[in-house]
C-alpha cells in the first residue's frame, strides 16, 4: 500500500508542508511547543480523514458537513479512516463509568441475568442490572448511588475571622454588596457583633446565623454587579437553612452552579451507593452481587472471574467460561496500559486525559480492527517511567493488526522505537510550522539542524545541578488517611522543589490534593491526624492542567489580566477619547462595541448533533470580535483585533514601553509560550499550556514570598527543550523564597529536585504507602523507590 502524502498543508501555523506517513509502520511527531504537531496530525490529516468520512456516509449531512471547514491542505492522497485517541475530556456524563465506556459492565449484566441466583424465582434480563434503567434503580437517587450533600467546611473556613472578614464564605461570593448590607441590619437588630470572631459568638446567635429565620422582613438597598443600586425587602435565612433549601432544587442547573462550591457528593441514603434496587442486589454469583463487583479494581475483579470458571462444573460452564473469557480479554488489556487500579464504577469524568486515552486505546485493541490510521496525543501522559515500554508493546500489537499509527509524542524511548520521525520547529508559532527534519530514528539523531536529534543523540542533555538547597523550615503531616494512602507520616522542607513521585495509582495526587493542599488552605487537619508548621506558609496556590476557560471569551490577555491594561489604552487614545468610549467598550464580553452576532466570540457555535460541537467563523466581524467603530481606533497603529491576533513574542516588542503588559509577556515568554497569539481562545489550549499560563501570570508578580505552589505533571506536552526552559522557570520561584511541589513522572524534572517523596508500592488499594524519602542521591542509593533505578543510571551512583 502506498504511503499517505501530505502536498502542501497550511493548517495554522504550517509553512506549505510537504510529507508522507508511512503506512503500517509506527511515525511519530515531535518538536518544540507550538510547531505545528497539532496542527499537522489532528487538524490537518486526521480531520480531512473524518470530514472525508462525513461526506461518504449515505444519509443527508449536507447541512453538517457543509459548515465543516476543509483543512487548508492542497491535498492528501491515500489517507486511511482515522481512529483519533487524544486527552480531550469530552465525555462529562456522571453516568459514565469505566465499566460502561469499557463495555466490561455490559458482559457482567449479561452474566447475571444468565447464571446469577436471587431470592425470588424470576427471570432477569440484561437491563435488570442496569443502574440506567429506572425500572430497577434506586428511586432515591435514579442510579447514581450519591446524594449531595453541604460542605460545612467550605461554608465556614475560619472560625477566627469576624462577620466583617468574610468568616461565612457563601455570603462573600457574588459581586454586589447585597450580602453585606442584609447582615448589618440583621446583626443591628438582633445585636449581633459583627467584629466577634465566628468561636468566640454564643451558641444561640451562631445557631441563628446558620439555622435560623428573621420573624420580620428587611430592607435592603444595595449596588448591584453593574454598581446600580436597587433595593430588595427579604427575610433572613440562616447560610445552613438557606443552602438546604437550595439542595432541594439541586438539579436545576443555575441552583447548582450557585452552590456547587459548599457542597460534595456522598453515597445515596437508599441503596448505600449500590445504585440498584434490593431486589438487584440481591442476585448474586459466588456470594457477590453486581455492584460489589464493580467496586473492586479491574486486577481484583479479573482474579474473581478466574476462580470462578475454576470452581464452576455444571451445565453453566460455557456460558461462564465465554462471557468471564471476554472480560478477562479486556481487563488483561487494561492491565498492560497500567490501569488494574481502576474500578468499574469510577466515573470518567474523574480520569486524568492520560487515563481517559489509555481506556479508549486498550478499547481497541479489542476491537481487532485492521487497515485504519489510529491518531494518538501523547499515550505516555501520566505513566511512570517504568511503564513506558508497556506503550510501546500496545503500539506494536496495533501495527501487527495492519493499522497504521501516527502520535505526537516527546518521550525519548517512544520515540528511538518508532519507524519514522518528524521532527517540527525551528520554534513554536509563527516562528515553528516547518519539517526541520524526517527520517529513521538514527538517521534523526545525525541531523545537524534538529534540536530532538541533538536530544536522541546525548549532544544535548538537561545537566543535574550542581547545588542542592537546604531548608530552614518544614512541613510535618501525621497520619495521613485518604482513598489509599492509610495513616502515613511525610516531611515536606520548604524553599526547596520538591517532587511526589510513584507509579499511576499510587496516591501522588491524593497526597497533595486531597491531603496537603486543602490542609494549608484551610489552616486545619483535613484528612490526617496533625499538620505542624502551616505557619511557614502564606498562601497555597495550585497550579493544575484544568483549562483557563471553557468558551472562546476566554483567552491569554483576559486570563492574564494584561487585557484590561491594553483596553485602558486604547480608551486613551485621542479618537476614542473624542468619541467618548470607555474602557468598557474595548471589551468582547459586554454590548457596546463588541460583534452582537457572535456576542464578541469571533466564532459562532454549531450543533453537531452526534458529534462534539465545532466552531465556524462569525459571518458578520470576519472573526474580529468587534463592531466597524470599534476597529478604527488605532493605537500605533494597530486595532484592538490586530492586538489579539498578535503572538505574545510579537506583543511583547509591541508593548515594550508599558511595563505593567510587558512583564507579563516577558514571564509567558520565560514559559516558552511566546508562540501562542493573545486572543487563542481557551477552548483550544491545551492542559499543559494552560498550567504554564497560569505559573506565568504567578511569575509576574515579582513580590510574591513565602508561598506553597502545587503542580500537577507540568512537564506533559513539552519538549525537552522546553522542559528545560520549565526547571529554569521553576528554580526562579524557589529562588524568590517559595517553595513548590510537583507530582511527576519525568526523569529530567525528577533528578533535578532538591527533595523527593516516593508513594507505592502499586497503584490502588495495595498503594499509598511512603516507600522513600530524601534528596535524589539518597533515592538512588537506597534503591527503594520507584525511581532508584532510573536514577541511579543519569546520576551514576553505584550501590
Amino acid at each position: 500500500m502506498d504511503n499517505i502524502k501530505i502536498i502542501r498543508a497550511r493548517e495554522n501555523n504550517l509553512k506549505d508542508i510537504e510529507v508522507e506517513i508511512p503506512v503500517n509502520k509506527i511515525t511519530v511527531v515531535t518538536g518544540v511547543s507550538g510547531s505545528g504537531k497539532s496542527s499537522l496530525v489532528f487538524d490537518t490529516i486526521y480531520a480531512e480523514s473524518e470530514r472525508m468520512f462525513l461526506e461518504s456516509i449515505s444519509i443527508n449531512l449536507e447541512s453538517i458537513t457543509s459548515k465543516l471547514p476543509k483543512p487548508d491542505v492542497y491535498k492528501i492522497s491515500n489517507l486511511l479512516p482515522a481512529i483519533a485517541i487524544s486527552q480531550k475530556k469530552t465525555n462529562r456524563n456522571p453516568r459514565s463509568y469505566v465499566g460502561t465506556v469499557t463495555d466490561i459492565s455490559r458482559f457482567l449484566r449479561l452474566l447475571f441475568s444468565r447464571v446469577g441466583v436471587g431470592k425470588r424465582n424470576k427471570f432477569y434480563t440484561e437491563g435488570d442490572f442496569s443502574y440506567n434503567n429506572p425500572k430497577v434503580w434506586c428511586e432515591m437517587c435514579r442510579g447514581t448511588g450519591e446524594k449531595y450533600v453541604l460542605d460545612y467546611d467550605k461554608i465556614i473556613d475560619n472560625k477566627n475571622r469576624t462577620l466583617k472578614e468574610g468568616a461565612i464564605s457563601y455570603w462573600n461570593q457574588g459581586s454586589d454588596n447585597f450580602y453585606d448590607k442584609l447582615l448589618e441590619k440583621v446583626c443591628m437588630h438582633y445585636d449581633i457583633d459583627m467584629n466577634t470572631p465566628i468561636k468566640d459568638l454564643s451558641d444561640d446567635k451562631l445557631e441563628f446565623l446558620l439555622n435560623g429565620k428573621s420573624d420580620s422582613k428587611f430592607k435592603v438597598r444595595y449596588k448591584n454587579y453593574k454598581k446600580n443600586y436597587r433595593t430588595k425587602e427579604v427575610e433572613f435565612k440562616g447560610v445552613i437553612r438557606e443552602l438546604n433549601e437550595k439542595l432541594e432544587d439541586i438539579d436545576t442547573p443555575s441552583t447548582l452552579k450557585s452552590i456547587h462550591k459548599y457542597i460534595k457528593k456522598d453515597k445515596c441514603d437508599g441503596c448505600n451507593g449500590d445504585r440498584l434496587k434490593d431486589e438487584m442486589l440481591e442476585v448474586k454469583i459466588n456470594g457477590e452481587n453486581i455492584s460489589s463487583l464493580e467496586s473492586k479494581t479491574v486486577t481484583d475483579l479479573k482474579q474473581w472471574l478466574v476462580n470462578l470458571i475454576q470452581i464452576t462444573d455444571n451445565t453453566c460452564k460455557k456460558i461462564i467460561y465465554d462471557i468471564c473469557e471476554e472480560v478477562i480479554k479486556r481487563i488483561t488489556n487494561l492491565e498492560k496500559l497500567q490501569l488494574g487500579y481502576l474500578s468499574l464504577n469510577r466515573s470518567i469524568p474523574s480520569l486524568s486525559g492520560g487515563e481517559s486515552q489509555r481506556i479508549r486505546l486498550a478499547n481497541q485493541l479489542a476491537c481487532n480492527l485492521s487497515s485504519l490510521l489510529y491518531v494518538l496525543d501523547e499515550p505516555t501522559m501520566g505513566l511512570h517511567s517504568n511503564d513506558i515500554e508497556n506503550i510501546e508493546i500496545i503500539l506494536k500489537d496495533l501495527k501487527q493488526m495492519g493499522n497504521t499509527i501516527l502520535l505526537v509524542e516527546h518521550n525519548l524511548d517512544i520515540m528511538l522505537s518508532a519507524d519514522y520521525l518528524i521532527d517540527m520547529g525551528p520554534g513554536g508559532g509563527i516562528y515553528g510550522g516547518e519539517i526541520v527534519g524526517k527520517g529513521s530514528p538514527d538517521e534523526i539523531k545525525n541531523h545537524d539542524e534538529s534540536l530532538t536529534g541533538k536530544y536522541l543523540s546525548g549532544e544535548l542533555k538537561i545537566n543535574i545541578p550542581h547545588r542542592k538547597r537546604d531548608s530552614n523550615a518544614s512541613i510535618l503531616v501525621k497520619k495521613a488517611k485518604y482513598n489509599n494512602i492509610k495513616g502515613e507520616d511525610f516531611f515536606i522542607p520548604l524553599n526547596n522543589l520538591v517532587v511526589v513521585t510513584g507509579v499511576s495509582g499510587a496516591g501522588k495526587s491524593t497526597l497533595t490534593d486531597n491531603i496537603l493542599e486543602p490542609s494549608l488552605t484551610r489552616k486545619k487537619n483535613i484528612n490526617c491526624e496533625e499538620i505542624i508548621g502551616i505557619q511557614n506558609i502564606n498562601k497555597v496556590i495550585k497550579v493544575d492542567q484544568t483549562p483557563i476557560g471553557r468558551s472562546p471569551k476566554s483567552n491569554v490577555a483576559t486570563f492574564t489580566g494584561m487585557f484590561d491594561f491594553i483596553r485602558d489604552l486604547y480608551s486613551k487614545t485621542e479618537l476614542a477619547r473624542k468619541r467618548k468610549y470607555s474602557k468598557s467598550e474595548f471589551s468582547f464580553n459586554t454590548p457596546g462595541g463588541r460583534c452582537e452576532s457572535c456576542k464578541g466570540d469571533g466564532q459562532v457555535k454549531i450543533d453537531m448533533s452526534f458529534m462534539a460541537d465545532t466552531y465556524v467563523v462569525c459571518d458578520e466581524c470576519k472573526g474580529k470580535r468587534y463592531e466597524k467603530k470599534i476597529l478604527e481606533i488605532n493605537y500605533n497603529g494597530k486595532n484592538i483585533s490586530d492586538v489579539l491576533n498578535m503572538t505574545v513574542l510579537e506583543a511583547h516588542e509591541f508593548f515594550i514601553e508599558n511595563k505593567s503588559i510587558s512583564s507579563i509577556l516577558k514571564c509567558l515568554i520565560d514559559v516558552g509560550l511566546e508562540y501562542i497569539k493573545l486572543g487563542q481562545p481557551a477552548t483550544t489550549i491545551s492542559g499543559g499550556e494552560a498550567q504554564r499560563i497560569k505559573l506565568a501570570k504567578y511569575l509576574s508578580n515579582d513580590s510574591a514570598t513565602g508561598n506553597l505552589y502545587i503542580l500537577d505533571e507540568p512537564t506533559v506536552g513539552l519538549h525537552l527543550h522546553d522542559i528545560n526552559k520549565l526547571i529554569a522557570l521553576l528554580n526562579e520561584i524557589v529562588d524568590r523564597g517559595n517553595s513548590i511541589v510537583v507530582v511527576e513522572h519525568n526523569m529530567e524534572l525528577i533528578k533535578c529536585a532538591d527533595y523527593i517523596i516516593d508513594i507505592g508500592p502499586v497503584g490502588g488499594p495495595n498503594g499509598g504507602k511512603i516507600i522513600d524519602c530524601g534528596t535524589p542521591e539518597h533515592i538512588a542509593a537506597n534503591n527503594k523507590a520507584s525511581v532508584s533505578n532510573k536514577l541511579r543510571k543519569i546520576i551514576k551512583i553505584i550501590q
